[in-house]
């Protein structure tokens, strides 16, 4: 009988027992289980386009002592100011707009996106980048500035905030036509052909 006690001592107590999950609990793992997994969002193929010039690989950047955006700022990029080939760009294909829905959202550059400002979405130029947008078919021109990324639909090169599309005079026509040249450094003045 004393080896029983001993042998019983010598035994490790089994773990304490987990608690059992309240009725809330098992109601919400049971929606979890019913419930089918997303699936995955597709990726758009990608048109094939010129892409946006950017500088040589081996160009050591400059450093001007600045530093990142204060909280709440937007993000720059520095190519827009160091890259001379920008003022050649030119890019011709669809453009689409975007409004209500994402106003007041994060903009890729850290900006909230404002539909009433003139700004627009591009895959690859530098954020703050001015650009020429020309209207295809109402032949119309608006100056606006790069601070999204975008668009993310195939088949389009440019998504442009309402106020832009309605100064272009696609609002109501849907996707249209557009040609893309970078915006004259003084931004007093007008995009060619205006």
């Amino acid at each position: 009988m004393l080896c029983g006690v001993l042998t019983a001592c010598a035994v490790a107590p089994a773990p304490p027992a987990e608690p059992s999950p309240s009725p809330q609990e098992k109601e919400a793992a049971a929606e979890r289980s019913t419930q089918p997994a997303p699936a995955a969002p597709e990726k758009p193929a990608r048109p094939s386009r010129p892409a946006a010039p950017r500088p040589p690989q081996d160009a050591a950047p400059a450093d001007s002592g600045a530093k990142g955006p204060a909280e709440g700022q937007p993000a720059r990029d520095a190519e827009r100011d160091d890259n001379p080939d920008l003022a050649d760009f030119e890019e011709e294909g669809m453009a689409s707009w975007y409004g209500a829905r994402f106003h007041s959202r994060r903009t890729a550059s850290g900006e909230r996106f404002d539909m009433n400002d003139f700004t627009a979405a591009h895959r690859t130029l530098p954020f703050g980048t001015r650009v020429c947008v020309r209207s295809l078919v109402t032949g119309r021109s608006v100056q606006v500035r790069i601070n999204d990324r975008g668009p993310h639909s195939p088949g389009r090169i440019v998504d442009l905030s309402r106020a832009a599309a309605q100064s272009l005079g696609l609002l109501g026509l849907g996707i249209k036509p557009v040609a893309l040249s970078v915006a004259p450094a003084d931004p007093d003045l007008p995009c060619p052909g205006s």
